[in-house]
């Protein structure tokens, strides 16, 4: 695995911070002479972020295609069987690579321009003995959603700024509105800016598992609901969106280089404490849970492959762990004696206020979707009756119908691990 340097990057979970003067963000590793000052003196510092401070980071374009849950999945194209192709999807830390910002195989748009010339990036599912699986590409795309978000609202805080994003299921959109300078003030334009963007980013990210159980693919021929409220993805996307604030607030991200070598070494120092396994036990782990959270007889894109489904939307998220699972198998009992010294799970959590504790996030900023015809044409329940428009405030009911009819389908029980 390639060495890095820690660069002082794993600070008290939370975001992104400033980075020279006005620019497009760069791709060196630049110096931040606000660092150095702070350094030699702390009444040198000046911890203020001026919106001009603010880098220029574009927003994410493209998808990293992981991962369906379980381990040798089979596939199928068309309802044909594909010869030869078994998705082994476990992987271990090591084999993880340098992040890169805005990877992925998978374009909503086209994709930016510029970038890393060589792609050493590589994802799978990770099993950890308190987070239980941790998906690294989901985990990785929502800290780059989030580093985005975070430095496009630094800029207009004053302002408030409407950003337009590619379609996923719908027409989506960010409104912010404008923030009373005597908050920015008072609480900070960093500190704000961050919970903002974490908050945002993971409605986004509910958003992109709902649109995914109605139908939307980011490959329309090969459908996706077999990955919809995967028991691991929640709590990933979560993991992504506080490693980038750690980032922000730890100076990390003063150039897309800096903050991919960054991220490279604090993904794994954050997967190890959480207990990472090697492959061979991760393997143990998905097998432990076949037949309850999925099932290995059924082929992708299947939507029966997944028999269980994590909804929980926050703003706390406990992860669930192969140890809680109610089957009893020697798989069970090896990753039980792997994890026996790790000790219980670790919760995360989502910011819900953003401007003190006084002023949640949702008073300043929204996500609005109008649902695609695709998507309303699978039972989207439509909070108003003739208006094809959601926000985050209509998720809660959104997510109870698609709760309800997983229950349906699959049993009373398969919205919880145990």
């Amino acid at each position: 695995m390639r060495s890095s340097r820690t660069h002082g990057c794993f600070i008290a979970l939370g975001l992104l911070a400033a980075c020279g003067t006005a620019q497009k963000w760069s791709g060196d590793k630049s110096v931040r002479p606000d660092l150095v000052a702070r350094e030699i003196s702390p009444e040198l510092s000046d911890d203020d972020m001026r919106a001009e401070d603010v880098p220029d980071i574009p927003v994410p374009r493209q998808l990293r295609p992981c991962c369906a849950f379980g381990t040798g999945l089979k596939v199928t194209l068309m309802s044909v069987p594909v010869p030869g192709v078994e998705l082994g999807n476990i992987v271990s830390v090591d084999d993880l690579g340098l992040h890169q910002f805005d990877n992925g195989a998978i374009s909503i748009e086209s994709s930016r321009p510029g970038g890393p010339a060589i792609n050493d990036e590589h994802n799978g599912l990770i099993y950890t003995c308190r987070g239980g699986f941790i998906d690294t590409a989901h985990l990785r795309d929502w800290a780059d959603w989030t580093l985005a978000l975070g430095a496009h609202i630094a800029r207009t805080l004053e302002t408030g700024a409407t950003i337009v994003l590619s379609d996923e299921g719908g027409q989506r959109r960010v409104v912010v509105a404008p923030v009373d300078p005597a908050l920015i003030a008072a609480h900070g334009r960093r500190d704000i800016a961050v919970r903002l963007a974490q908050w945002i980013a993971f409605q986004l990210s509910l958003w992109h598992e709902i649109a995914t159980w109605f139908g939307w693919s980011a490959l329309p021929m090969f459908p996706e609901e077999a990955s919809a409220f995967s028991p691991e993805d929640l709590y990933s996307n979560v993991l992504g969106i506080r490693i980038a604030g750690t980032l922000v607030f730890g100076y990390g991200v003063a150039s897309e280089a800096a903050y991919n070598e960054n991220m490279h070494v604090t993904i794994a120092r954050l997967l190890h404490r959480l207990g990472a396994q090697p492959v061979e036990i991760g393997h143990d782990a998905a097998l432990a849970v076949d037949g309850t959270w999925w099932d290995s007889g059924i082929a992708l894109p299947a939507k029966q492959l997944l028999r269980r489904r994590n909804f929980s939307a926050g703003p706390q998220l406990t992860p669930w762990l192969v140890t809680q699972s109610p089957a009893s198998s020697d798989f069970k009992a090896i990753v039980a004696a792997a994890c026996a010294d790790s000790g219980g799970p670790v919760t995360l959590s989502v910011p819900e206020t953003c401007a003190g504790p006084q002023v949640p996030c949702s008073d300043i900023a929204s996500v609005e979707i109008t649902v695609s015809d695709a998507v309303a044409a699978r039972g989207f329940p439509f909070p108003r009756l003739g208006d094809p428009r959601v926000t985050q405030a209509d998720f809660p009911a959104i997510l109870a119908a698609i709760r309800a009819a997983n229950a349906t389908e699959f049993g009373p029980d398969a919205d919880r691990p145990d």
